[in-house]
């Protein structure tokens, strides 16, 4: 009894400042847009919301899923992942310089003018950073060190946020150029603070094996590759929407509908903090040891997300006609409206979370990366087929299409792969024992 009980303490602790962290991050990341709306046109706002969409859309493939293959082999590996960390920098290396080239060509070659390329190179140390913050997201998660990961994930945006302030309310600096100079400033701070986290990890935790030396890039690739793919689609149909609204409409449009979509990813901070940072590990080891456990914390999970979710939905809803116009100001009032359209996404998006967890584990990443990839043509197709038309109202449909696409096949790929008709029953039953008692 005694030892049940230190376990709800401590992992009542972690997720309490997971969830704390959690919460900074995303009013975080809603204050920085409100304040980067506010001070900037529209049509500067929509220029650095559409090239930092562009930079987050293209940083996953400097990673390539590497975080994800680190937590996937930890199941089984234990500590002893580190390992691989010597041949993930060296495929780190070759993915970083095929990005920069990318993005790169893409600046000089692009159809946009001689400000949005000189936003996407100014944010380009973006990609660096995001190496690293994943990098070491897997080491404090393998280590199941939460204190230090709710710190660390919440780094940037507290960093963002106080530059933004610093900028606009002290220094009277409005223009996107200063932005650019404070975000690469940013950007190089984590990665050399990330480096070094990275470096102890290794020194502190690796165990040399004869085995290391079968290790290559190849095999690294062969687990990582399905979980990069996945990333890439996911921010394909999440961003995609914004720069082609910058492309097809204009600047302004993509400012607008970037202020609704502010609110829409705030929301998406909670599950993932949830399944990302804090359950993820745990259910790799749970694929491999213990499939009852799984299948608990996955039905325990479905009913929990639909209800927080649809809570959650209601709230913001009332609330979104009084505040919305309020805090984003005049130049925003459509604003209200496409929110009231994106937010149908955050029940679907909280459940999806759910459903899709145990895709992540064992060899079912494939699965999972098919069907973002639908998803995401998907959303390619009705973004451009719907905001010619409809502008905003276009882009926003196209995201509740692509997510009402995912939960239906992320449903059926669990019901076909992995527990059957168990999929669809006991949701929410006992998430007070199943979905909290992670400790087995």
């Amino acid at each position: 009894m005694e030892k049940s009980s230190s376990l709800f303490q401590n992992l009542f602790a972690n997720l309490s400042v997971l969830f704390i962290s959690g919460g900074v991050s995303a009013i975080s990341v809603f204050l920085l847009q409100i304040l980067l709306a506010r001070n900037l046109s529209p049509s500067g706002y929509g220029l650095f919301s559409a090239a930092f969409a562009t930079i987050t859309l293209i940083a996953p493939l400097t990673i390539f899923g590497i975080q994800h293959a680190w937590l996937k082999l930890s199941g089984s590996e234990g500590l002893s992942v580190v390992r691989w960390i010597p041949i993930s920098i060296k495929l780190v290396s070759i993915c970083l310089v095929i990005t920069l080239i990318c993005i790169i060509s893409w600046s000089f070659l692009g159809p946009h003018d001689i400000n949005f390329r000189n936003t996407l190179l100014g944010l380009s140390p973006v990609i660096i950073s995001h190496i690293f913050m994943e990098l070491v997201n897997s080491r404090f998660q393998i280590q199941q060190n939460f204190k230090s990961l709710a710190v660390w994930q919440t780094i940037p945006h507290i960093m963002r946020l106080l530059l933004i302030i610093l900028l606009f309310y002290f220094l009277a600096l409005y223009e996107v150029f200063y932005l650019l100079i404070g975000y690469s400033f940013i950007a190089i701070c984590i990665s050399i603070a990330g480096c070094i986290l990275l470096y102890k990890m290794t020194t502190s935790e690796k165990k040399s094996s004869n085995e290391d030396r079968d290790l290559t890039v190849q095999k690294l690739v062969s687990h990582s590759w399905p979980y990069g793919a996945a990333a890439f689609f996911y921010l394909i149909y999440l961003q995609s929407d914004l720069i082609i609204l910058k492309y097809l409409i204009n600047d302004k449009a993509a400012g607008v509908y970037s202020a609704a979509f502010a609110v829409l990813l705030s929301a998406y901070l909670i599950p993932g903090v949830i399944y990302q940072k804090f359950l993820l590990p745990k259910l790799h080891r749970w694929a491999n040891s213990n499939q009852k456990k799984l299948l608990s914390t996955y039905q325990a999970g479905n009913g929990l997300m639909v209800l927080i979710g649809l809570s959650l939905y209601i709230f913001l809803f009332i609330l979104n006609p009084i505040i919305i116009p309020r805090i984003f100001g005049v130049e925003y009032l459509e604003t209200s409206l496409i929110l009231n359209l994106l937010l149908i996404c955050i029940p679907i998006r909280f459940l999806a979370t759910s459903i899709e967890s145990p895709l992540f584990t064992n060899n079912l990443m494939v699965v999972k990366t098919s069907i973002m990839g639908g998803a995401a043509l998907i959303n390619i197709i009705l973004n451009f087929i719907l905001i010619p038309k409809y502008s905003y109202f276009g882009a926003a449909i196209a995201t509740v299409a692509s997510e009402v696409f995912l939960l239906i096949f992320y449903l059926l790929a669990i019901d076909k792969f992995l527990f059957g008709s168990k999929a669809y029953r006991g949701w929410g039953k006992g998430f007070t024992l199943s979905f909290w008692n992670t400790s087995n």
